[in-house]
């Protein structure tokens, strides 16, 4: 049963880059830029949950390379969505910091 979820989610991985993750399938084809929503929060915290859970890193290392694609839109207090955004870097920082230490 769980080797269907684990090649899902993996799937779900290998087809993702930190930017264009492929959950944001239309944002990619409509070639959006990238930009926080509430699916990533969900997919964020699922992935950090997994790699609680399994002890693989390879799901807290694609959340730590979204954190940095995230933290680089976030400069400019005029962003319509900033202080989501920064909710969701601070709670990504601390959840990783934990997990990683």
């Amino acid at each position: 049963m769980y080797a269907k979820i684990d090649a899902y989610i993996d799937k779900l991985l290998n087809c993702s880059t930190p930017d264009a993750p492929i959950w944001n399938i239309e944002s990619i084809r409509q070639g959006k830029k990238p930009h926080w929503n509430y699916i990533d929060g969900c997919m964020i915290t699922s992935l950090l949950e997994i790699g609680k859970i399994s002890g693989n890193r390879k799901y807290f290392d694609f959340n730590l390379a979204i954190l940095l694609i995230v933290s680089s839109f976030t400069s400019s207090p005029t962003t319509s969505n900033w202080n989501t955004v920064h909710i969701l870097c601070m709670s990504i920082k601390s959840k990783i910091c934990i997990i990683y230490s």
